[in-house]
């Protein structure tokens, strides 16, 4: 949908958001557990700059989108691996011994 056809109301409440996000980036971020250094390589950035930004609140649109977009993909990835962790829990575990047999057992043949 463009801005255009958007209603007042809805682009009133978008910008309130975005204004909302952008004041609360540092607060955002630092309760993700990331490292500034790892943002700040991420945003191809001197840790200089970003900090500068940070106390500021002066990243660009374009840098918070940026931000919000990695930390969704680390989330998202985090949650694939524990999902896959929690899926391999029931797994049959064999013991190293075992292995060793098995693997003793297919040489013969």
């Amino acid at each position: 949908m463009s801005l255009t056809k958007m209603s007042k109301p809805y682009l009133i409440e978008v910008a309130g958001d975005y204004m909302e996000l952008a004041n609360n980036i540092g607060a955002i971020i630092t309760s993700t557990g990331y490292r500034h250094e790892y943002i700040a390589k991420k945003l191809n950035m001197p840790i200089s700059t970003y900090y500068a930004k940070r106390r500021t609140k002066t990243f660009k649109p374009a840098e918070v989108l940026k931000i919000v977009k990695m930390l969704e993909d680390d989330e998202t990835q985090n949650a694939g691996e524990l999902e896959l962790i929690q899926s391999r829990q029931n797994d049959e575990v064999m013991t190293s011994g075992e292995f060793i047999k098995q693997v003793q057992a297919m040489m013969k043949k």
